[in-house]
């Protein structure tokens, strides 16, 4: 079937998103952590250690429920993400220490 015009001439490519590369510079953590230090509680500074350690965006860390989490397997389990499809993501030694709130290794927890 011919067509007298072109009937994409008007269709566009989305763009493709801005991809993040910022990274921590020199100095950055020990400004964040004591400026965290005033809180009370010390929520803050471990949610600044989970982040780092994970990855993990605002969201994701306020969306954290104990049930998510296996120290066995070292994993959590983030349901809400910004692509709406849950994830699992590996957890350091370091992270699990974090969320532990004390020195267990978890293998060991």
């Amino acid at each position: 079937m011919p067509f007298q015009e072109n009937l994409l001439v008007n269709v566009k490519k989305p763009k493709e998103p801005n991809a993040r590369t910022r990274r921590l510079e020199s100095g950055e953590l020990d400004l964040l952590m004591s400026a965290a230090e005033s809180l009370k509680g010390g929520w803050l500074k471990a949610g600044i250690r989970i982040a780092i350690e994970t990855g993990m965006r605002r969201g994701e860390l306020l969306s954290v429920r104990w049930e998510d989490i296996s120290f066995e397997n070292s994993t959590l389990l983030i349901r809400e993400t910004k692509n709406g499809h849950p994830r699992c993501i590996p957890l350091s030694n370091a992270a699990c220490e974090i969320l532990l709130g004390c020195g267990l290794n978890c293998t060991t927890a």
